[in-house]
């Protein structure tokens, strides 16, 4: 899935959010009418959530397995020594690795995360030349593209 990290989405459902994402609050809240001939009731931005690998909870996990299949004591003192760069410099290759591996095979690595946010109020056009005496209202921030029906 792509990444769409500050894209907003308008729903009439926080549980489903279908529409590619837009710019502005404005522009989904329009797409959202288009699409549905409906006022959305959520408005939500996206955060983007990656599949990573935490070098850590591996090491913890091999150490844990390694331990079932040796005596008790085995294990103790591997690894001690590793800063936690160097945890962090390995989270970020097996990271690199797995998604790498993603792609080749077609699977996804990213998920959008919708966070919902409020809908701004539509507000008066301030005397814009290019409405004047009109009955449109516009969403912050005001201009021509961001206009909804009053």
């Amino acid at each position: 899935m792509a990444d769409k990290t500050g894209k907003f989405f308008a729903s009439d459902n926080p549980e489903r959010y279908c529409m590619d994402g837009e710019d502005t609050p404005a522009e989904a809240i329009e797409a959202f009418k288009a699409e549905t001939g409906e006022e959305p009731s959520v408005l939500g931005v996206a955060r983007a959530i990656y599949v990573e690998v935490d070098a850590d909870r591996l090491i913890e996990d091999l150490y844990e397995k390694m331990g079932e299949d040796l005596y008790e004591d085995a294990m103790d003192g591997w690894c001690d020594g590793v800063k936690p760069e160097a945890y962090q410099e390995l989270s970020t290759a097996l990271t690199k690795v797995l998604h790498d591996w993603l792609d080749k095979h077609g699977q996804d690595k990213c998920w959008n995360l919708i966070e919902e946010t409020e809908i701004p109020e539509p507000t008066e056009c301030p005397g814009c030349s290019s409405h004047a005496g009109h009955s449109v209202k516009h969403v912050p921030p005001l201009c021509n593209d961001n206009r909804v029906r009053a």
